[in-house]
This record gives structure tokens, sequence and C-alpha cells, in this order.
């Protein structure tokens, strides 16, 4: 749960269940700009390996026969289990992408997109960032990341038409992209 380096009541997590937040942190901050080969960057590799539908473990290499001691089942890593539900290669490229903005969503918006269904501009109550059309983008609720997906309009434009129905995009912007601001097969769900 720490660097055990530098803290000394650090504990072994055997099983992490799922990749919150809360986990990521136990990877500490960057040491460097290439982010290569520290705990945060194995972290976000057994991310990547759960949204693939692979378990992963972490383990020290410098441990004796450390393969065979873990195929016979010695707790002296960290299983991070997969993803329940595992996701595309385009999804996974869309959750996994740095984002360039956000928009933050109402219940109504949330719900809609957990079942399936392309944002829309009715549902969203905020915008933060800089962002063109055609990039990613994080969408929040309440302040939390549920979802990424990539826009079809840009920062200014949704600004512009936030929280208005898909019928008013012509006469606030002067033209119109879409109905919908991601469509849902541009929508990843955490």
């Amino acid at each position: 749960d720490k660097n055990p380096h530098n803290n000394h009541g650090a504990k072994l997590l055997h099983l992490v269940e799922e990749i919150t937040p809360e986990v990521e942190s136990y990877g500490g901050n960057p040491t460097s700009l290439k982010g290569v080969g520290g705990m945060r960057t194995k972290i976000m590799a057994a991310k990547i390996c759960g949204l693939a539908g692979c378990h992963t473990i972490i383990a020290s290499s410098r441990e004796k026969d450390i393969l065979l001691r873990l195929l016979d089942g010695e707790e002296i890593g960290t299983l991070f289990m997969a993803n329940k539900e595992v996701h595309t290669n385009r999804i996974r490229w869309i959750l996994l992408s740095r984002s360039c903005g956000s928009v933050e969503v109402d219940e109504g918006a949330k719900e809609a997109i957990k079942n399936s269904m392309s944002l829309l501009p009715s549902g969203i109550t905020n915008v933060n960032g800089d962002f063109r059309r055609g990039d990613i983008i994080e969408i929040r609720s309440n302040g939390e990341v549920f979802a990424k997906g990539i826009t079809d309009y840009s920062s200014s434009e949704l600004t512009k038409i936030k929280g208005q129905h898909t019928n008013q995009i012509t006469d606030l912007l002067g033209y119109k992209n879409y109905n919908h601001v991601i469509k849902k097969e541009n929508i990843g769900l955490f």
C-alpha cells in the first residue's frame, strides 16, 4: 500500500480486485518524465492487462524460483484481477488514452450512458479544458470520472450548447455537426 523502501509500515497487498484511483496512488508519483520502471508503471500495466481480460501478478524477480512458487499458489506477490467485462481494442484505447478535457453530466445523462446511449448536450452541466472535435475527453458525474469518449464538438462549442436540446444546436452555433456530443460507439465505461 506504500513504497516499502520509504515506509516501514507498508503492507503487501496479496489481492487487488479492482484498480481504483486509491490503488493507483499506491504507486506514488512518477520519478521521472519518462515514467519507466516504477510501481506506478507496473500498476498501469496491470490495468491494461485487466481491461484485456488478463489477471496479472506483480512480484519480485529477485526471489528464487519466483514463477514456480507463484504457480504453486504461494502468496509472494500481488494478484490483480481482470475486469469482468473485456473491452474491445477501440474502447481500451479510449479508456487508456490521455484526456484533453472533461464534461460534467447530470444523473440522467449518466444513466443514459450506462444504458449504452449517446451523450446529448442537454445532459452536460459543465465543460473543462480546451479540446477539439475528435479529442478524447473524460465524462464525469458528481466529480468522478465514470467514462471517456471521443467528442464530436470542441470545448468552445460545448460551452455554448451545454444544457440545451439538440434542436437548438443550429440556432446557437449556426450549424450542427450531430445531435449527440459523443456517440455511444465512442464511449468507454470504467
